[in-house]
């Protein structure tokens, strides 16, 4: 099938989701890299929802092993790709948007912009009718206020 193949990028991913459940993050990290490329060859240079989708699973790696600097590139360029595919008010845009409130919130502190990433998460997951992921919004962003000094907004 040659190297640039679909088959190939679905190789690439399981290798590289092993590599993760080893614990052998740089390797997956590694893995996962080239298989956005793939993907983005494959797509004729964009970066579209598969390579997006490869981007959160670096980031969930990444994640793991609470090497938080790392991520913001590989979820901006996610939600990047997912509002081009979607739109910005689509559950896959806020979903991938919602990795960057955690990163901002948990790993970053940056206790402002994550407000206003789970704020926007929030709205999307509510116009969409995802009531498990508003309610897991909601209960991050009043976790986020509160740890930013917001409490009574918090509540």
């Amino acid at each position: 099938v040659g190297t640039n193949h679909p088959s190939v990028a679905v190789c690439l991913g399981i290798l590289a989701a092993t590599y993760e459940a080893m614990g052998r993050v740089d390797d997956a990290v590694r893995e996962y890299k080239d298989l956005v490329q793939l993907w983005k060859e494959l797509a004729g240079g964009e970066e579209g929802p598969n390579a997006a989708a490869v981007r959160l699973c670096i980031v969930r790696a990444l994640w793991g092993v609470q090497r938080y600097g790392e991520i913001p590139e590989h979820v901006a360029e996610c939600v990047r790709a997912r509002e081009k595919a979607f739109g910005s008010v689509h559950v896959a845009t806020a979903e991938a948007l919602v990795w960057s409130a955690h990163t901002n919130f948990v790993g970053l502190q940056e206790f402002q912009q994550a407000a206003a990433q789970y704020r926007r998460c929030l709205e999307v997951f509510e116009a969409n009718a995802d009531a498990a992921q508003a309610a897991s919004t909601r209960f991050s962003l009043a976790n986020c206020l509160r740890d930013g000094g917001h409490r009574k907004e918090a509540l």
